[in-house]
C-alpha cells in the first residue's frame, strides 16, 4: 500500500500489487539504463491516472509514489 497527501484534505491510497511493483521496476530500469521507458499500454499501471480534463498522469510518475517504491518502504 502506498499512501500519499498531496494536501492537508487529501489522502491517496494505492493498493501496489507484484505485477505494478515489477513494471515499475522494469520501467526505472529502462529509462536509466537505455534511456527510454517502455510502452505504458502494456503497464499494469495503465488504469491508475489521474485526469482533470486537460492533463493526465499515470500515479505511477508522482514523485511521492517513485520515493516510496524505489526506497521499499511500501
Amino acid at each position: 500500500m502506498v499512501k500519499i497527501s498531496p494536501s492537508r484534505s487529501m489522502e491517496l491510497r494505492i493498493r501496489v500489487s507484484g505485477r505494478m511493483e515489477k513494471d515499475f521496476k522494469k520501467c526505472q530500469t529502462l529509462a536509466k539504463e537505455k534511456g527510454y521507458r517502455p510502452e505504458c499500454s502494456s503497464c499494469s499501471w495503465r488504469d491508475m491516472v489521474l485526469d482533470n480534463g486537460s492533463q493526465a498522469v499515470a500515479a505511477c510518475m508522482f514523485q511521492r509514489v517513485r520515493e516510496i517504491l524505489m526506497e521499499g518502504k511500501r
